[in-house]
């Protein structure tokens, strides 16, 4: 039987302002100088739970930026982060149920689940998600693809003649395998399958990170080249790399995540996988600006440069 929030954000939903995610209020999205969505509700959905874990150091920076970002276009923003949402699917959760009730009309989602996304689509709201793969046009894509070929060329220049790979298994998928076998064949660059480390660590990147390379670092052949993302998981190396005094960069090269925001020290040389919350989040409400204005909505597809270091 759904629980009364369900019920009463399924009477909701079945209002047509809410379900069109527009107010009857004139003049909202045509006022000069204000952002559409100033003065509306917006509902910023962070999938895992960054008080309790389950979420990178990037994601949880997203989701504040995000917060950040919504009230500075004036909207009334509440958030929401995953309050177990798949012993719910496909009724609402909790948390998104509250949100709904407080009059939420606009909804912003990151780190999501398949049936959280399904629930968002069928909400009939104005959305913008952060996705890995293309979809439908009111998605955000981080292009994990376009940093194998920068990230590859780099550690070639550098003398490298192996690489490795650790990544979450969420964003490593047969397209990026195959692009990788591309790019290191065209290099002349040799990759191992026991070099390629893809694992779901949520909420324990950090040692993860320290265990993998640890695994990577037992074996007979190793590769001269690592690419390590998130930020956590290369935390994780780091720690691995200082506890064994492994020279750093003479016996491996190292790209590492880093947010551009935050950036953090580390006690050798290395290059970096840079990624922009403020980009992200502003590719996300922008989206949402566009759908509420009634404006034509295009995907948007933001590609990782490699940032060498200094």
């Amino acid at each position: 039987m759904a629980s009364k929030e369900n019920s009463s954000a399924g009477a909701l939903l079945s209002q047509p302002h809410l379900r069109s995610g527009r107010r009857s209020r004139k003049g909202v999205t045509g006022r000069a100088g204000k952002s559409p969505l100033s003065g509306r509700k917006v509902m910023i959905w962070c999938g895992g739970d960054p008080v309790r874990g389950g979420s990178s150091a990037f994601f949880r920076h997203l989701f504040w930026q995000l917060i950040v970002h919504g009230r500075e276009k004036g909207a009334e923003v509440l958030p929401v982060t995953n309050d177990g949402a798949e012993k719910h699917a496909p009724l609402c959760p909790p948390g998104a149920a509250r949100a709904i009730a407080n009059g939420a009309e606009a909804i912003v989602g990151i780190m999501l689940s398949g049936s959280m996304t399904e629930w968002i689509m069928a909400s009939g709201m104005p959305y913008s998600i952060l996705q890995r793969h293309p979809g439908d046009p009111r998605r955000v894509v981080i292009d994990y693809m376009s940093m194998i070929e920068p990230a590859f060329s780099r550690l070639a220049k550098l003398g490298c003649r192996s690489v490795g790979l650790l990544m979450p298994v969420s964003e490593t998928n047969a397209a990026l395998l195959e692009k990788m076998d591309e790019t290191a064949g065209a290099l002349g660059l040799e990759v191992k399958y026991e070099w390629i480390i893809a694992s779901y660590s949520a909420g324990h990147e950090i040692v993860a990170g320290y265990n993998q390379f640890q695994s990577i670092w037992k074996l007979r052949e190793k590769p001269d080249g690592l690419i390590v993302f998130p930020d956590l998981t290369a935390s994780g190396v780091v720690s691995a790399i200082v506890e064994k005094g492994i020279r750093v960069p003479e016996e491996v090269r190292l790209i590492l995540h880093r947010n551009a925001e935050t950036p953090y020290s580390i006690p050798f040389p290395c290059d970096w996988i840079e990624v922009s919350i403020r980009e992200i989040a502003r590719a996300l409400i922008g989206s949402l600006e566009k759908q509420v204005a009634g404006e034509p909505v295009e995907k948007v597809v933001l590609p990782i440069p490699v940032i060498e270091g200094e």
